[in-house]
């Protein structure tokens, strides 16, 4: 709705509305943050110490670290393991990512504007589920269980937004289901990992993975285009979404099991 207002195009506002936030922001950060955890006013003397303790704990541990050769990673095959299960669950994300106004716009939604607030709502609920979800999982120290739980929130979403097609409720309410497993299955994810791999290739294995796992947004977006296209809906595609979310969750669940400590073991 802006697109000719100053004599600027609406894409030029896009960076103007999303720029300018993020720049006030960073100076509202930098005056209200601090440096360190015993100049926090909004912590407690208990969590200054307890932050203190795993500050200097972390840099103890980094100077006494020896790391692994690359040559050594890459001959692990739980590295490609996971790799493959983060293949998955970002190629399922990416694509939701991408279609979602589409999905919606389909469902008789014709203003811009509104698709945008509408795509919007499941976010919101995102963001509270992976708080609540991140919670459970640290207070019972267990990931491989929540990151199922997630990968079959976000697949039970999104065939609840499947079978309520013609209902714009009933399908927001699915992607509000979806987006609480989404959002909260990678931090999940990121986390089991890193108590999983050994120290000396934990930073190098967690950026190996990242990498491989990126492969899945190159891919999955096309294919995902191909099954709209040569079927005319959306509905398969989103089909093969939920096969890839039940998928990850499925193999991480089965090849990572739980230790007699709180670390994780490869099946």
């Amino acid at each position: 709705y802006m697109d000719g207002v100053l004599n600027h195009s609406g894409w030029q506002w896009l960076f103007v509305v999303q720029g300018l936030p993020a720049s006030v922001l960073g100076v509202i950060a930098y005056f209200y943050l601090k440096d360190k955890p015993e100049d926090a006013g909004w912590l407690s003397a208990s969590e200054k110490a307890r932050l203190r303790e795993h500050l200097d704990s972390d840099v103890q541990s980094v100077a006494s670290a020896s790391h692994g050769s690359l040559l050594g990673l890459l001959r692990d095959p739980k590295i490609y393991t996971l790799s493959f299960v983060y293949c998955l669950l970002l190629g399922a994300t990416y694509t939701m990512i991408f279609w979602t106004p589409t999905l919606i716009r389909g469902w008789g939604v014709a203003d811009v504007l509104m698709v945008g607030l509408l795509a919007a709502i499941a976010p919101m609920f995102g963001i509270v589920g992976m708080v609540l979800i991140g919670r459970s999982s640290d207070k019972h120290l267990e990931r491989r269980k929540h990151f199922f739980f997630c990968a079959v929130l976000s697949a039970l979403g999104l065939f609840v937004t499947i079978v309520t097609q013609g209902n714009l409720v009933g399908s927001i309410a699915g992607l509000c289901l979806m987006s609480i497993g989404q959002s909260a299955i990678t931090p999940i994810f990121f986390t089991g990992i890193s108590e999983y791999l050994p120290k000396k290739t934990a930073a190098g294995g967690i950026a190996l993975i990242s990498s491989l796992g990126n492969l899945g947004p190159f891919v999955m977006p096309s294919i995902t285009t191909w099954i709209n296209t040569a079927t005319g809906t959306p509905v398969n595609s989103m089909y093969l979404v939920i096969a890839l979310y039940l998928a990850a969750g499925g193999i991480l669940l089965y090849v990572l099991r739980p230790a007699a400590s709180t670390r994780l073991a490869m099946a």
